[in-house]
């Protein structure tokens, strides 16, 4: 009896370090963009990006519409095409050059996968005790894993900003990795906000986004 009580009394000092230990991560992370009271400001957003398209070798737009954490509608718009993709809680969707289908499978999966990787610091605080940490010579690494996919932030060690987000999507067999890396930040109404992404897919990249504008709602 004595044993079994001196490993639940150990099982629940390492339980209660491991969360103290994310609650401290994230509360520097917090302080990094701005305090909780102006990271509100991300719970509803309008962005305007300028995309490079590497494969196609195109420029074009990326306007984006954010309600965290259950909405997000991008319109992608280049030369010859127009595609907005919407996800919110009761529908995913895609409008190509006007017309409308519904999406599901991995298309639907990489659309809720891009929404959670702008979840803000105050969402992820939120997800805390779901959130496993991984500690690397120079950052940490939140994984979090929901709706069937996993998809990790990475936290630099000397700043607390989020400089990478990696998701990963699991087809049967198969795992398709997506990648976003954050280059450049620039404070908007004391929020910290990344204006530089680099996106890849399976170690291919994608598409280079440069930030326009931000207008919170």
């Amino acid at each position: 009896m004595k044993k079994f009580k001196y490993l639940f009394l150990c099982t629940l000092f390492i339980s209660n370090l491991y969360a103290n230990d994310i609650h401290s991560i994230l509360a520097n992370v917090i302080n990094t963009y701005g305090g909780e009271k102006n990271l509100e400001k991300l719970s509803s957003y309008k962005q305007k990006w300028n995309v490079f398209a590497v494969a196609q070798n195109e420029k074009g737009t990326d306007n984006r519409e954010v309600i965290l954490p259950h909405t997000l509608k991008t319109t992608l718009t280049y030369e010859k095409k127009v595609e907005t993709r919407v996800l919110t809680p009761n529908e995913t969707y895609k409008i190509f050059n006007g017309i409308k289908e519904n999406v599901s499978g991995i298309k639907a999966k990489a659309m809720n996968l891009q929404l959670k990787r702008l979840y803000t610091p105050l969402i992820l605080k939120q997800k805390a005790l779901q959130i496993k940490v991984e500690d690397y010579n120079t950052h940490y690494a939140l994984v979090l894993e929901e709706d069937e996919a996993k998809i990790v932030y990475f936290v630099n060690k000397k700043n607390y900003a989020i400089t990478q987000v990696t998701g990963y999507i699991y087809i049967q067999d198969q795992t398709i990795v997506f990648n976003t890396l954050y280059t450049k930040f620039k404070k908007f109404n004391d929020v910290l906000i990344p204006t530089k992404e680099y996106k890849s897919t399976n170690n291919i990249q994608t598409a280079i986004l440069t930030l326009e504008k931000i207008d919170f709602q």
